[in-house]
């Protein structure tokens, strides 16, 4: 009854707030398109599912983003049944457009406002045999409504930090299940959230399997890659998902080492702005410079390469040397299992705390920190040719050793859902 009553009294909250935001709606394009697409894509889910009951009865994830989607996938492809069988939940509108860039065969739906009667109506019409919470997707009116309808569960959630602990202890509540990432989460959950011991499961964390599944699986045929594939005079760094401090501090100290290296570097948000204005630091420095979707064999051998295309960081981290690893320079770290992956040595900038895996690997001795002072004698360091391949097995060793945890958790999943 105390759960209903807070149930609803959020949903009159977020009720009484959507007028405000279809004010706004009004004197913004951009926000009425977003609204109206949202809106469309729910209703029509729902429509579809209301004509196709055969359809329904499959798992639905509910990801906030393309991290949380990507942690989901080897979810998707170890679970019984078909592709077609799974929806897709998303918070975010860039994770349902990075869903459908990369052509997701499951179903892909964009969360509506969190009303418990707009929920009910998404559940009455797909009736998942399971809801599965990919983290951190803590939203009231939607785990009521879930959990009236179907089994419930959170995966891959780590708790690093205890605030709000009245607030989330009584959303975990919601739960039948919650598989966490490592033994510390566990304790937390217990003794900070009050969940009972028996709901919490020590599973791992997805997103290593999937940047194992990754590196494995995904190749790419189009002609710039297999131009620098084929063509490789020099050694190369390869910065992901840069940022302009990583950006300014790779090129300053690429002046001593440029007869012996090629940089290519990857934009975290690779519009033309940011493209144009990378190339113009380049030409200010005297380093001849092409754009990943513009190479031809005469400039395979440019002193930098810029990837202006997204997709295809994790194959290209497979033709490089040496990786530094964006974001941590200027705000937080990025993705750093893809390169650790390829068995490369790899670095990144001080802001590393936002990611559990980014401080692993460094209390491991896997990934080093730089920053623009220290980047020259770290790059020099590796500029031998020779590769210290017992370095890199241990290296793969480790974090192999972290994967599995897609298969504790389908294992669980199947056996309680069938």
């Amino acid at each position: 009854m105390f759960r209903l009553l807070v149930v609803n009294c959020w949903s009159l909250l977020v009720l009484l707030c959507l007028p405000f935001l279809y004010a706004l709606a009004l004197f913004h394009f951009p926000t009425k398109k977003y609204l109206q697409g949202r809106w469309r894509n729910f209703l029509y889910f729902c429509w579809q599912c209301w004509c196709h009951q055969k359809n329904t009865g499959g798992w639905l994830f509910f990801c906030s983003s393309a991290g949380e989607y990507e942690q989901a996938v080897p979810l998707l492809d170890k679970l019984q049944g078909k592709r077609q069988d799974k929806t897709l939940l998303f918070f975010s509108p860039s994770g349902y457009r990075f869903a459908q860039l990369r052509r997701e065969p499951a179903r892909c739906l964009l969360a509506p406002p969190d009303l418990f009667w707009l929920w009910w109506l998404c559940f009455a019409a797909c009736r998942p045999r399971a809801v599965i919470v990919i983290r951190h997707e803590l939203w009231p009116a939607f785990l009521a409504a879930a959990r009236c309808w179907s089994t419930l569960y959170l995966v891959d959630a780590s708790f690093p930090h205890r605030r709000y602990r009245h607030l989330r202890g009584w959303l975990l509540g919601f739960f039948h299940k919650i598989f966490v990432v490592a033994e510390l989460d566990r304790v937390t959950a217990q003794h900070s959230f009050s969940v009972p011991q028996a709901r919490l499961l020590v599973a791992g964390d997805s997103k290593y399997d999937r940047a194992a599944q990754r590196v494995a699986e995904e190749k790419l045929n189009d002609t710039a890659f297999l131009l620098l594939q084929e063509h490789a005079p020099r050694q190369r760094l390869l910065i992901g998902s840069a940022w302009e401090a990583e950006i300014n501090a790779v090129l300053a100290a690429y002046r001593s080492c440029r007869d012996r290296w090629q940089v290519l570097i990857a934009p975290h948000t690779p519009q033309a702005q940011m493209v144009s204005w990378i190339e113009s630091l380049c030409q200010q420095q005297k380093f001849s410079v092409r754009r990943y979707t513009q190479l031809s064999l005469p400039f395979a051998n440019a002193d930098v390469i810029i990837i202006d295309t997204l997709g295809c960081l994790t194959e290209l981290y497979a033709l490089a040397d040496l990786a530094l690893v964006g974001g941590g320079m200027q705000g937080k770290v990025h993705n750093v299992l893809e390169p650790v992956f390829h068995g490369l040595p790899t670095a990144m900038g001080k802001n590393f705390t936002n990611s559990s895996e980014a401080k692993l690997l460094h209390d491991a001795g896997w990934v080093a920190v730089v920053d623009a002072d220290s980047i020259t004698a770290w790059w020099q360091a590796h500029a031998a040719k020779h590769i210290d391949r017992a370095r890199r097995e241990q290296q793969l060793a480790f974090v192999q050793a972290l994967c599995g945890a897609t298969a504790a958790i389908c294992a669980v999943l199947e056996t309680d859902c069938g």
